[in-house]
């Protein structure tokens, strides 16, 4: 499944799509900019409809204070990378 914050949190809400049974991977890419664009209530919304077992990447080109927030959030024991 491939989306946007948005646009999984309407089909969330309407029943469309259940995390929970069958998300193994989750990536928000560009994490920086989903916070820019007003993102961040819309993850939000998705954390309670993930499982409790979930493999998860914020991939950002810059490690901003919204982002530490949304790490938090998002992730359990996080690995940082970072390229110089």
């Amino acid at each position: 499944l491939i989306s946007t914050p948005g646009r999984l949190v309407a089909h969330l809400k309407a029943g469309n799509v259940s995390l929970k049974d069958s998300l193994k991977m989750l990536v928000v890419d560009e994490a920086d900019l989903v916070l820019s664009f007003g993102g961040a209530d819309d993850i939000r919304a998705i954390v309670p409809h993930l499982p409790k077992i979930c493999q998860s990447f914020l991939m950002s080109a810059t490690l901003s204070s919204e982002l530490e927030e949304l790490k938090r959030l998002v992730l359990h024991s996080p690995a940082i990378l970072r390229l110089e």
